[in-house]
């Protein structure tokens, strides 16, 4: 096998100038708003900006200066850089405070000794930190070559694979991540100030994408009102989605624009009208292609073909919400909240002229509920909106995919809980109060989930589809003497690609117990489904399965197989039947 070349990824800390470029360079010319900037935007909560550039579109240079070096091309969803010398690449934006820069690296030629690529903030003298990685070994030095940190993890890198990176710069701790598998700390007081600097050396290698995040400088934001008032406007905005978001994955769209239509009469938004129209126009059109959906739907007639949730098939008969679906020799129950983008459309088309750039921009919106964003349908979607003369550039900062972050990178800890006895009655427990919790699970916060909070690996973009059965929660269920019971979890399964647990009765301490897939509908809402060990794929579970307990303690184990399946709680009882609640 051939040897991997080095990857080195370097973090600065920063002061106001760049060491060792020469004269200060003069500034960008102030921007009049956000349609200056080619990147991608959206204010965070906590007060900082994050920007993503995905390279797709050559004009995202122009939020980039030259400092050193050639200038850089953008081909094929990447910023290419090439083997001659080095680039120094500074943003528009300035930044005051805490800064982080993120993204992915694919080395394009084998690497020499000295070659290597980077990453960096502005550096004053001496400050800066490098992560050098040979032959499998990872060490991290200071600029001055002396070692700074014990960080060695061994791993391959290898050309043609993407390499992620993840650096910060916070006060006095500095932080890098790479591939989600190494963390290296160190103390320094340097002070870190001013705009971010790109920067790579001596390799041919393509930038895949790159985030940045940090609070911009107040001189900068005054220099540039139009940029502060819609951050301020973009801000509100995202706000009001994340408080419509619950009712939409429930299908409650109308409710959704009642909802909309009170929040923007509240005192916020009568500073930001834009951001009031944005978010009831949104409202609108989802509640828009919804009705006309279900009034497409209550067109149908017996022997219509029809595809429902990527299956074609006739239609047969509706029973109460479901639409009775045959594919094949079997008779489907179809939700609504179950068929697809164009399948929605196609419904919608049923019952009223298509309203290609309104309902173009509600598809979008739906594939953004959930934990796992469907990135490249969403943008989709929006190029296709925008086609059709809607504005969508509020909308593409919601598909930003996220960064690796330091608690996806840090090894999960162990979370352990109480056991809980069942005497014969209904008992409910809530996902967040397993006995024990492992792996990539993590706890999530939801008002429209019981208690609040839910369990679930999410979905970040690049994740596979498949996690690892190592990820798991475990329940400790106590019986005196044996009995069956029937299993059943409230769940969310967001599509055909996430609907999907494995599943486990064991004694308390086995460790490897015989996992069984539990198949799940998918669908975005909370729902519930029993326990069925015939489960079909996508078909859901519909037949409750009996489950023996052993006098003692028994160990119900939920593993995770696919991703982005998230559960509420689960309930035990003597009786098939599903829960009252």
């Amino acid at each position: 096998m051939r040897r991997c070349p080095p990857l080195l990824l370097w973090l600065a800390a920063a002061s106001a100038a760049l060491a060792g470029e020469g004269a200060p360079e003069p500034p960008f010319a102030p921007a009049t708003g956000l349609e200056a900037l080619r990147g991608d935007v959206r204010p965070l909560p906590d007060g900082r900006l994050e920007l993503y550039y995905d390279w797709t579109d050559p004009a995202q240079l122009a939020d980039w200066r030259v400092v050193a070096g050639p200038e850089p091309q953008v081909a094929e969803g990447e910023l290419c850089l090439g083997s001659e010398e080095s680039h120094t690449l500074r943003h528009a934006a300035a930044f005051l405070g805490a800064v982080e820069v993120a993204g992915t690296c694919r080395i394009r030629e084998g690497l020499g000794v000295r070659g290597h690529v980077g990453v960096a903030l502005c550096a004053a003298p001496w400050r800066g930190y490098w992560l050098l990685m040979r032959d499998g070994e990872q060490a991290l030095y200071r600029e001055d070559a002396s070692p700074a940190f014990l960080g060695i993890y061994r791993e391959r890198l290898r050309d043609e694979a993407d390499h992620a990176f993840h650096f910060a710069r916070q006060g006095n701790l500095a932080q890098a991540w790479l591939d989600r598998t190494v963390h290296l700390r160190g103390r320094d007081a340097a002070h870190h100030q001013g705009s971010v600097v790109l920067r790579a050396w001596r390799v041919r290698a393509g930038l895949r994408g790159v985030w940045l995040l940090g609070r911009p400088e107040a001189q900068w934001l005054a220099a540039n009102p139009g940029v502060a008032r819609q951050l301020e406007a973009l801000g509100l905005y995202a706000g009001g989605v994340a408080a419509l978001r619950p009712l939409w994955e429930t299908c409650q769209h109308a409710a959704a624009l009642a909802k909309a239509k009170a929040l923007v009469a509240e005192e916020p938004y009568a500073k930001s009208p834009v951001a009031a129209k944005w978010t009831v126009a949104d409202a609108q059109a989802l509640a828009d292609l919804w009705q006309a959906a279900e009034a497409g739907a209550g067109t149908l007639k017996p022997g219509d073909v029809v595809r429902a949730g990527g299956a074609e098939g006739t239609f047969q008969r509706r029973e109460d919400a479901l639409l009775i679906v045959r594919v094949g020799d079997t008779e489907l129950p179809k939700k609504l909240a179950s068929f697809q983008g164009e399948e929605l459309l196609a419904l919608a088309a049923r019952a009223r002229a298509p309203e290609a750039g309104r309902d173009r921009l509600a598809l979008a919106l739906l594939r953004l509920h959930g934990g796992t964003a469907q990135v490249a349908a969403v943008r989709a979607d929006l190029a296709l909106a925008q086609e059709a003369g809607v504005d969508v550039a509020r909308h593409r900062s919601l598909a930003i995919p996220r960064p690796p972050t330091a608690a996806r990178a840090a090894p999960p800890q162990p979370v352990t809980g109480e056991k809980v006895a069942y005497a014969g009655k209904p008992l409910f427990i809530e996902a967040e109060a397993a006995a024990m919790r492992l792996g990539a699970l993590e706890v999530e916060r939801d008002e429209t989930a019981s208690g609040g909070r839910f369990v679930w690996e999410p979905r970040g973009e690049g994740d596979a589809q498949y996690g690892k059965p190592s990820s798991r929660v475990v329940f400790h269920v106590l019986v005196q003497q044996p009995t069956t019971v029937y299993l059943w979890a409230r769940v969310r399964s967001p599509s055909s690609d996430a609907n999907s647990f494995f599943f486990a009765v064991a004694p308390e301490g086995v460790e490897s117990p015989s996992l069984r897939a539990w198949h799940l509908a998918p669908g975005p809402g909370w729902h519930w489904e029993p326990y069925d060990a015939s489960s079909e794929v996508d078909a859901g579970s519909t037949k409750p399965s009996a489950i023996a307990l052993q006098p003692g303690v028994n160990a119900l184990i939920l593993a995770v197989r696919e991703r982005a399946v998230a559960l509420d709680k689960l309930y035990l009882s003597e009786s098939p039947e599903p829960p009252g609640e």
